[in-house]
């Protein structure tokens, strides 16, 4: 998120954090359904054992794409 912020992105970023609060300044939301606006695209970096459940939960808002990996 840092590299995006840094890099000059414009548009609005919205972490998800289970623990919410803030990221880098930023509001952090407990969880992506929270989320009000609508999304167009998701980076989602999590541990091994959750990803398909995170990609399954964000595949009601963003791109069907994702990358994971090996």
């Amino acid at each position: 998120m840092d590299n995006i912020i840094s890099g000059g992105y414009q548009g609005e970023i919205y972490p998800v954090n289970p623990k919410g609060g803030e990221i880098l300044g930023v509001r952090a939301y407990p969880d992506v359904k929270e989320v009000q606006d609508e999304i167009d695209s998701a980076f989602i970096a999590v541990p091994a054992p959750p990803v398909f459940d995170t990609v399954k939960d964000g595949s009601t808002f963003a791109p069907a794409m994702s990358s994971v990996p090996p």
